[in-house]
């Protein structure tokens, strides 16, 4: 959990060396405890190294729970991964908070807050990983995507359309695994050349993530990890074989868990998109 701390007009005084009127800082409810620890969040987030407090660790637990029982101190959760967070928000990026019916919401009326900016550790989603949308959010790019695609696609349109739907259905993934227990891995295959990895990078693009959650020539563990940091689906082009194929879909069909010495047990939160020239379907299992 993460505390969202806006000093308006004046910093405290027992801050000192501060040359800032305004300014927002996070700090973890834990770092209220030690005043070294508090310090180095509120640091961290001025990025600088400057800032110095004059209370004793108790003084500083005591200001603080005060600041909280007055509301002066906004109480919101830290955002971990990108993609749909437990109470059904979709946070995609640090200015696109979408709730359950697809409605924008301002960050600073969202229960989570984006500070991959300012903060980095384990457990905090970084900017390296957020989705690529402008805004404000309008259907006009998708109907202007169908129209250049039926001219470069030709006879292959529709099977274009079919893998950017597969694109938006993977979002659903968790949702898909609570109702139905399974959920489809969709696989564009057929000979090169027919546009089967465009049609992969048009879906990813749609939700801003083709640049960043597009990949070639991964590992089994690799993906199996993609899958789990993030509910955004992972474009996987040209696998080497059949085999691996087949074992994707066999960890990635029903939400199963796995575990790793290094990554400890986790579940995948999304599903891939695969293109490839070959399918499964002389595969026993």
């Amino acid at each position: 959990m993460f505390l969202q701390l806006v000093y308006k007009l004046f910093l405290p005084p027992f801050l000192t060396n501060s040359h800032y009127f305004y300014r927002e800082c996070y700090f973890t409810a834990e770092s209220t405890n030690k005043k070294s620890e508090f310090m180095k969040c509120l640091n961290s987030s001025y990025r600088l190294a400057c800032l110095q407090c004059s209370l004793t660790d108790k003084e500083l637990g005591e200001f603080i729970q005060h600041k909280k029982r007055t509301e002066e101190i906004s109480q919101k959760v830290a955002v971990g991964f990108v993609g749909l967070q437990d109470d059904g928000t979709w946070v995609l990026s640090r200015n696109v908070h979408l709730s359950s019916s697809g409605r924008l919401i301002p960050p600073s009326g969202s229960s989570y807050v984006w500070i991959g900016h300012v903060y980095g550790g384990i457990g905090v989603a970084s900017c390296r990983e957020e989705c690529n949308i402008s805004l404000p959010l309008s259907p006009t790019p998708l109907a202007a995507l169908f129209e250049k695609i039926r001219t470069v696609f030709k006879h292959n349109f529709f099977p274009c359309i079919l893998v950017i739907a597969s694109t938006i259905l993977s979002l659903q993934y968790e949702n898909m695994l609570k109702n139905l227990n399974f959920c489809p891995i969709p696989l564009a295959f057929g000979e090169s050349g027919t546009g089967k990895t465009t049609a992969l990078q048009c879906g990813l693009a749609l939700i801003g993530a083709w640049k960043k959650r597009f990949y070639s020539k991964l590992s089994q563990a690799k993906i199996l990890q993609l899958c789990s940091d993030s509910s955004i689906p992972v474009g996987v082009d040209d696998p080497q074989s059949k085999n691996d194929i087949s074992r994707l879909m066999i960890d990635l069909y029903n939400g199963a868990f796995s575990a790793t010495v290094s990554r400890g047990v986790s579940r995948p939160k999304t599903t891939c998109i695969i293109s490839a020239n070959f399918t499964t379907v002389d595969q026993q299992r």
